[in-house]
């Protein structure tokens, strides 16, 4: 067994570093991909807020201009659908990038030849390999930490990224109900988006021009036959899906850190800084 370990440690070594950088490159890149999210969904409610303001707006000297308060609402229209596209979007990138968190967070363990030959790294195998359960037995990856240890600390701040996607979740539908309030389709979206973790396709985008292919259509019958309309939320509760967004609660930083000072005292290598 001394003699697997010695061969064992420094393969895994290697293979719980790369999966913490994995994962620490993939949470800096959600950083960045939640900004955007969140500027657009800001332009998305400010747009739907004025849209629905036009009518009662006083236009001054552009009052006599003609159609100025339909050309207004039509333009305020044409935003939201961009802002749409542009949360969505970013939407679909921090899906990925949740998606490979994930699998970093389970790639952690390594394998031996059942010959006692080159080590075998296997990526998010559950089950025991010849008898090898990838984690040397339980001996310390670096100076403490089993790989089990590693594992649970790696799934932890994983969990955290996946709950917060589902609040985006939850948002992306809310603010295809904005943009669309008339459709069915929209109802759908939820549904849709249900499972990013389990499957690749995740096209919002697909979603969004299949949701203006049913638009255009019911325009042409001149009649909301798709469903019913949906009642326009508060401005109040416009304000606390920003804040959601905003706040991102279930990432919990601190605890981030906290984890980010264990790893460091253990692989003598500093970890998840505040990206």
């Amino acid at each position: 067994m001394a003699v697997e370990s010695r061969l064992w440690r420094p393969a895994a070594q290697r293979n719980v570093r790369n999966a913490w950088s994995y994962i620490q490159g993939h949470r800096s890149s959600w950083s960045s991909a939640s900004a955007a999210a969140l500027s657009s969904a800001t332009s998305l409610v400010n747009a739907y807020l004025l849209h629905g303001d036009v009518e009662t707006m006083e236009f001054g000297v552009l009052a006599d201009m003609e159609d100025i308060k339909e050309k207004a609402r039509k333009k305020l229209l044409i935003n939201q659908r961009t802002y749409l596209r542009l949360y969505l979007n970013s939407y679909e990138e921090l899906v990925q990038f949740v998606l490979q968190m994930t699998s970093a967070a389970k790639s952690m363990k390594t394998y031996l030849n059942s010959s006692g030959g080159p080590l075998i790294n296997f990526t998010n195998v559950e089950a025991i390999v010849d008898g090898d359960s990838g984690d040397g037995g339980g001996v310390p990856v670096f100076s403490n930490l089993p790989m089990a240890a590693h594992e649970l600390l790696a799934s932890e701040i994983v969990s955290m990224f996946q709950k917060e996607l589902k609040v985006k979740w939850l948002l992306a539908s809310e603010f295809c109900k904005l943009v669309y309030p008339t459709l069915e389709e929209v109802y759908s979206v939820q549904k849709e988006l249900s499972s990013p973790f389990g499957s690749e396709d995740m096209s919002c985008t697909s979603i969004l021009s299949s949701t203006e292919q049913e638009s255009k259509e019911i325009t042409k019958e001149g009649a909301n036959t798709m469903g019913h309309e949906v009642k326009s939320p508060k401005r109040e509760t416009l304000q606390v899906y920003l804040t959601a967004l905003l706040a991102e609660v279930y990432i919990i930083k601190d605890r981030i850190e906290e984890i980010g000072k264990i790893y460091s005292e253990e692989m003598s290598v500093g970890l998840f800084g505040t990206p």
